[in-house]
């Protein structure tokens, strides 16, 4: 179950770096609100995903949380916003410590075990 948490937020921060929505396309009439759109019905579908890993994640005391669902919403708005700062990681050495800010982060959110490889790399 961890695992296939970790592999969807991963498949998220991993296309969003591969395929950014967030340009203009001024050769597509409205491709702006077609954007807000896409990425509201992501938010929502990633939401959907998550909640149900969450919860199977507090039945077999993977994480400790008490309210799954608001916490799957709380995380689509943070990972969201983590996504469009990716650029921001120019070296190695940056991208390295955003991911153990980023493990330590998930590790305290979830309640999970903390130590070593608790949380594998996500980007």
């Amino acid at each position: 179950m961890e695992e296939r948490f970790f592999s969807l937020v991963r498949g998220v921060l991993t296309f969003h770096e591969e395929m950014p929505l967030g340009q203009d396309f001024p050769q597509v009439k409205n491709s702006k609100k077609i954007h807000e759109e896409l990425s509201h019905e992501g938010d929502v579908l990633f939401q959907a995903l998550l909640a149900p890993l969450l919860e199977e994640g507090v039945r077999d005391w993977t994480f400790r949380i008490r309210h799954p669902q608001e916490t799957a919403r709380f995380l689509t708005v943070f990972l969201d916003g983590l996504m469009h700062t990716q650029e921001e990681w120019k070296t190695p050495e940056e991208k390295e410590r955003a991911q153990e800010a980023l493990g330590e982060l998930l590790t305290r959110v979830l309640g999970m075990e903390s130590g070593e490889g608790a949380v594998p790399p996500l980007f």
